[in-house]
C-alpha cells in the first residue's frame, strides 16, 4: 500500500488486477481503476510525487499519473520482465526506474 505525501489518499492493488485509490480521512474509496494488470498485481512504488509504478504476476511494469487524488491511464507499459525482483526500485524524483529483464537488471530513464 502506498501513502500519499500529505497522508490524504492510500492506494493499494491485489490479486484481482485493480487498483484503488481511498481517501485516508475516512476509508472512503475514491477510484477503483479496473484491469491495470492482465493478472495478479504484485507492488506498488512511487515514481516522483505524481508517478505509481505497478508490477505484476503478468510480468508487465506500468506508469500510472497520479493526481488530485485520481490515476490516469498508464503513460508506459514494458512487458517480458522476468518477474524475479519482487520489489522495483525508483528514484525520488521518478526520473529513474531499476527493474528486471531477462537475466538483466535495467535501468529505465
Amino acid at each position: 500500500m502506498l501513502v500519499t505525501n500529505d497522508g490524504e489518499y492510500a492506494i493499494s492493488c491485489g490479486d484481482d488486477r485493480l487498483i484503488y485509490v481511498w481517501k485516508t480521512s475516512n476509508g472512503e474509496m475514491v477510484q477503483k481503476f479496473e484491469s491495470a494488470h492482465k493478472s495478479s498485481i504484485t507492488s506498488l512504488s512511487w515514481a516522483g510525487a505524481n508517478q505509481i509504478i505497478s508490477d505484476g504476476r503478468d510480468n508487465a511494469i506500468y506508469l500510472w499519473p497520479f493526481e488530485n487524488g485520481k490515476i490516469s491511464q498508464h503513460t508506459l507499459m514494458i512487458d517480458r520482465r522476468s518477474g524475479d525482483v519482487v520489489h522495483l526500485g525508483a528514484s525520488p524524483d521518478g526520473k529513474y526506474v531499476l527493474f528486471d529483464q531477462g537475466k538483466e537488471i535495467r535501468v529505465l530513464i
